[in-house]
């Protein structure tokens, strides 16, 4: 059964074998700016669909091994997810050739790697997060990274959830991170917070820029520098949940765990293999009625 790391360090080989494929490509072509261009345009999407291909079977058994592990109470197969992008990943290739006009092959090789990364990563987490909108036994997804940038780092902290069925999965072009399905009767913890599912719009007013910018350089700015040296308490209250919140999330998952427990019961009367799902799940509703209790 593949853990999370796992999956992410299979999703980082497809990506690196795209990136050397397309770097090839580039190293191949000869004549005219303008030929090499039309060369990139014909051929990078090719590759990016080769590999996009990898990327999002890898989700989708990953998806299906965090199914067996939890073992839900309704049945579902994931599929894999490839949308269709072919007009923005030929937008994003003219791009990355532009400083081919001016000689630079090494910028122009860095702005395709950039490209190539985002796209053939983009099916693995499109197959988490469509799976997990169509799965009626997911409640959301988390965000998987290994250190990154401060704000990969901020929207990944804490394990949050997103259960917002229309929350975006933002990445860079050099993002690694990837996504986790989140089930109704796993330990999901805490839903993302208001600025985590700030920083997952795509459009934000010039105000929530800034105070984006002002929360990430208080709270994640390295230990010891004058940015973090100002860091705001009221920044970080201001965006936690409450404990009334928290009490409501545990009441929900605690509802969600007892409805489940008895189907599972029943699949494992039928010869299903569910032990030690049904043992986490039941150490978890004593856990959330003793915390519940002592709110």
């Amino acid at each position: 059964m593949t853990l999370a790391s796992e999956s992410k360090a299979a999703l980082q080989l497809i990506v690196g074998a795209a990136v050397t494929a397309a770097a090839t490509a580039l190293g191949r072509i000869t004549g005219p700016p303008e030929e090499q261009r039309a060369v990139l345009l014909e051929a990078i999407p090719g590759v990016i669909a080769y590999y996009s291909e990898g990327s999002s079977a890898l989700a989708a058994d990953f998806y299906d091994d965090e199914r067996e592990r939890w073992a839900p109470p309704k049945l579902y197969l994931a599929e894999p997810v490839i949308d269709d992008r072919t007009v923005s990943i030929r937008r994003s290739v003219a791009w990355a050739s532009e400083p081919l006009f001016d000689a630079d092959i090494e910028k122009s090789a860095s702005r395709l790697a950039d490209v190539v990364t985002l796209e053939t990563a983009k099916p693995y987490r499109d197959t988490i997060l469509t799976n997990r909108r169509r799965d009626p036994s997911a409640v959301g997804w988390r965000r998987i990274t290994s250190g990154g940038c401060r704000l990969c780092r901020m929207l990944a902290d804490r394990g949050a959830v997103y259960m917002d069925t229309t929350a975006r999965f933002a990445a860079h072009p050099s993002c690694k991170c990837t996504a986790q399905p989140v089930f109704s009767n796993s330990d999901y913890g805490d839903e993302a917070s208001v600025m985590q599912y700030l920083a997952s719009k795509a459009k934000r007013t010039p105000a929530q820029k800034e105070r984006l910018r002002q929360y990430l350089d208080a709270l994640y700015s390295p230990p010891g520098s004058p940015k973090a040296a100002q860091a705001s308490l009221k920044l970080r209250s201001e965006t936690e949940i409450t404990p009334a919140q928290k009490a409501a999330r545990l009441r929900a998952q605690l509802t969600s765990l007892e409805t489940s427990l008895p189907a599972l019961k029943a699949r494992a009367a039928n010869g299903e293999n569910l032990d030690r799902p049904i043992k986490w799940q039941t150490d978890r509703i004593a856990q959330l009625r003793r915390e519940l209790k002592a709110k």
